[in-house]
């Protein structure tokens, strides 16, 4: 195969992962039932399927007092994070391992676009737990 058509076809394999992994994403969050433990647990499944090497990725959720792990986890010198942040304070972060060196041809173990992914996801879960700390104020409000 040419190699040129060969990257193109590399690189829309990668972008569909990722498209693939917010959909999924998505899909967590409207039926977490707006239950923390749920959507964490059901996001580190999720979040390695959209990365370029997922059967080597592990990920780790820290919100509050609580972390949630896949279930190889292990921290490396291979990692992404992202914190979660709820008006502007950080509550939290995501981080995303890879459990061995790929020796990839850019030099750097993760590309980019899934560092872009990872913030992405970061944004949107800050943006669902902004969304329960209000609906949790509101119910304690006389």
């Amino acid at each position: 195969m040419d190699p040129v058509l060969n990257k193109a076809l590399k690189k829309l394999s990668e972008r569909a992962k990722e498209l693939e992994c917010i959909h999924n994403v998505e899909q967590a969050i409207k039926n977490s039932g707006n239950s923390e433990e749920k959507l964490f647990k059901q996001l580190v499944e999720i979040i390695p399927r959209g990365m370029q090497y997922p059967t080597i990725c592990e990920v780790q959720i820290s919100y509050g007092d609580n972390t949630y792990e896949s279930d190889e986890y292990s921290d490396s010198q291979w990692m992404i994070k992202s914190d979660l942040l709820v008006d502007n304070n950080p509550v939290g972060h995501i981080k995303v391992v890879y459990t061995q060196s790929i020796s990839p041809e850019s030099g750097k173990q993760f590309l980019p676009d899934e560092q872009k992914l990872l913030e992405n996801l970061a944004s949107r879960i800050s943006c669902w737990l902004f969304v329960l700390m209000i609906k949790s104020s509101k119910k304690q409000l006389p």
